[in-house]
């Protein structure tokens, strides 16, 4: 007996092609703009890597919206993107994501700052913040690489599960100097995703929680 099937191939976009954070004030972050996965296609898309990418990428920062990274047809994953300028020059950077086939979108991120930067070493732009630079899909497992956007040293950072049987693999650094990046593996319990739950000492973001994973 023979079997015959038709290969199922993602189609899916990504919009808008570029999003502008302009004149932001310097060392504060902007409000989140949206960017959308949207699968028109008959299968699932699964992303396997989402990312900035540029020499600054750091000043932006990453909170998906994808349960699970499978997008089914017809419906959306949401990405917000917030820019926190170091400076008043412009700067450029690709936000991208990449599917199950190693199909690659992106879309252009551009910003610039206004203002002095604050010299002093409190208030906003002094305060320790976590971003989210990159996630990936390894393994049945969800791998995020976080960063430190301020000015000061984080300690005492530590990764939970907010879903009971959610397991960390790979905890963070416990001690993120500024510019600094770390490693948090984890893997949801069964059916459920593991939501990350990330804290440090004197963050300006903390308790900084991912839903959906």
């Amino acid at each position: 007996m023979s079997v015959t099937g038709i290969a199922v191939l993602p189609n899916w976009s990504l919009s808008p092609a570029s999003l502008s954070f302009l004149g932001v004030p310097t060392g504060s972050p902007s409000l989140p703009k949206r960017s959308t996965l949207i699968n028109s296609g008959i299968g699932p898309v699964v992303v396997t890597d989402v990312r900035l990418e540029s020499d600054a990428w750091w000043n932006f920062e990453l909170t998906p919206y994808c349960p699970g990274l499978i997008v089914q047809p017809g419906g959306p994953c949401y990405v917000d993107v917030v820019f926190t300028p170091s400076q008043i020059a412009r700067v450029t950077a690709l936000y991208s994501v990449t599917d199950q086939l190693g199909l690659k979108k992106s879309i252009f991120l551009e910003g610039s700052g206004s203002g002095a930067f604050p010299n002093s070493t409190s208030g906003a732009a002094a305060m320790r913040r976590i971003q989210l630079v990159a996630l990936q899909a390894i393994d049945g497992a969800f791998q995020f690489t976080l960063r430190n956007g301020g000015q000061g040293t984080i300690t005492g950072l530590s990764a939970q599960c907010t879903v009971a049987g959610g397991t960390v693999l790979i905890p963070p650094a416990s001690t993120l100097a500024p510019g600094a990046t770390t490693t948090v593996r984890v893997r949801g319990a069964g059916v459920s995703p593991c939501g990350l739950q990330v804290t440090g000492q004197n963050t300006s973001n903390s308790p900084w929680i991912l839903g959906g994973y």
